[in-house]
């Protein structure tokens, strides 16, 4: 809030979601009091091992999650109204640094679209007739090589998220080769109906996935390695004007350009809804 000078009341200059607390009342029951312990014990020791997933299902199988840590509450109250031989209830404390609830996955998935390289030489005299001088090379100008493309055109992805979801991509080879000597082309990653845009200014081998994870406190772009983990960090090849994107609520059309691929290659893009509530 910016106050006026002067005058009164301000101007709301920025707003942003802060960390979110949450008590959670919980009540444990079993068969026997020895039973109850074990459940107990199991629990604490659960809620102290560190970061927890809190997820509420509804009957029909929804869900949505959170991530949170435990701040207090099984501090334990024996009395009569909170405890008995076979029960106790809790009001645990927990903290979420990510405020928002989160829905299952979504995957979008680009397809291959090939393409024919086309080699334009020089044109023909008039007549049909083409003209060389004697012994001279054939001179192929220009030269453009129309690769296999994916989703050029953009792929609609209906979001149902109450703010930005941000994506991760897997972007699995080959994409982005040439004929030997010639520069990698650039992968184009664009969301049409924000404007952003993402340049990987590498190629992509066969075989290889080249992870680009846009998701707020990761925020990274590797080489994935064979067991899975993070390998070679690739953020070099971004290019310097491009931004890690967000999907926007409502409808995104999304667009991947890449030379070179063919039906090895794959482009997959993977969110979570993120929602202001359960």
């Amino acid at each position: 809030m910016s106050e006026y000078a002067g005058l009164d009341g301000g101007q709301v200059v920025k707003a942003r979601a802060g960390a979110r607390r949450i008590n959670l009342p919980l009540l444990l029951w079993a068969g026997s009091r020895p039973e109850l312990l074990t459940l107990r014990r199991h629990l604490v020791a659960a809620v102290m091992a560190g970061p927890a997933t809190l997820r509420v299902a509804e009957a029909d199988g929804s869900a949505r999650t959170i991530g949170v840590h435990y701040t207090g509450g099984l501090e334990g109250d024996e009395s009569s109204d909170n405890a008995g031989l076979a029960y106790a209830r809790y009001g645990l404390q927990l903290i979420a640094p990510d405020p928002y609830w989160y829905g299952p996955l979504r995957t979008a998935v680009f397809r291959v679209r090939g393409g024919t390289p086309h080699f334009l030489s020089r044109p023909p005299a008039p007549g049909g007739t083409h003209v060389e001088a004697p012994g001279a090379e054939a001179q192929f100008f220009p030269l453009r090589i129309g690769g296999s493309v994916i989703g050029e055109s953009g792929v609609p992805i209906t979001v149902t998220s109450d703010t930005d979801a941000w994506p991760v991509w897997r972007i699995t080879g080959p994409l982005g080769t040439q004929d030997a000597g010639q520069p990698a082309v650039p992968v184009h990653l664009t969301n049409t109906t924000t404007g952003a845009s993402l340049v990987f200014n590498r190629a992509v081998p066969a075989g290889v996935t080249v992870v680009i994870d846009t998701r707020p406190g990761i925020k990274a772009v590797y080489q994935e390695a064979p067991d899975g983990s993070q390998g070679e960090n690739l953020w070099p090849a971004v290019g310097g004007a491009a931004a890690l994107w967000p999907l926007v609520p409502g409808t995104n059309s999304v667009a991947v350009t890449a030379n070179g691929a063919d039906d090895r290659s794959t482009v997959t893009l993977t969110y979570q809804p993120r929602h202001y509530g359960a």
